[in-house]
């Protein structure tokens, strides 16, 4: 790959330059202007700043604390407690069935599990998942991102236990993400009713 300057932020410059090298080893050349300091710059000291890439990207607005941002990153959450952690306690991947996760979930009910949590120590683990109660964050905000929180694990448990389905990643909505590209709304399209079905079949040799 051949770039054209160093993007300003150095993200863009991590984003772009991972595209080489995904399946084969890779080679990335930068040509750097000689009339910019800032080339001149990364050019001088070009082991070092590649060496601290990560500590040069700029912060983002959107963190753990953004409206909305629970609705999305909480699903994953919860899943990954449930079949990460209490999976990985009672050396099982049966949680994964709506049917265990529910009696799981619910200590009041008769069960034979090894183990059962109740929505207090639920509550508390995807707390500790979020890094809540450690002093790090102002406590208003962590008082309003644990309502939020546990509004929604309400929610998830009162399907777990009524649903019908089968599968617990059946029942929790939304989804959970299973990529960056998921906080976005899928815009669904399709091709033009005359379009050459062998040329379509490029899209299908590139995936």
């Amino acid at each position: 790959m051949v770039m054209d300057s160093i993007p300003e932020e150095t993200a863009d410059y991590i984003q772009a330059s991972s595209r080489s090298g995904r399946r084969h080893v890779g080679l990335v050349l930068a040509v750097l202007a000689s009339y910019s300091l800032r080339a001149s710059s990364i050019y001088h000291r070009f082991v070092e700043y590649h060496r601290h890439l990560d500590r040069l990207v700029s912060p983002v607005s959107v963190n753990r604390f953004a409206k909305f941002a629970a609705d999305r990153t909480l699903p994953g959450v919860f899943l990954g407690v449930l079949l990460g952690r209490y999976g990985a306690l009672a050396r099982t991947s049966n949680y994964g069935k709506r049917p265990v996760a529910a009696e799981l979930l619910t200590p009041a009910m008769p069960s034979r599990l090894p183990v059962r949590f109740d929505q207090n120590t639920l509550n508390q683990d995807v707390q500790e998942a979020y890094a809540l109660g450690q002093g790090v964050y102002p406590r208003g905000l962590e008082l309003a991102m644990n309502q939020v929180l546990g509004e929604h694990l309400e929610g998830f448990l009162f399907r777990i236990r009524g649903s019908q389905q089968d599968r617990v990643v059946d029942v929790i909505q939304p989804k959970a993400m299973t990529s960056l590209r998921d906080v976005d709304v899928g815009v669904r399209f399709r091709p033009e009713e005359d379009a050459n079905w062998q040329e379509l079949q490029w899209f299908n040799s590139q995936s």
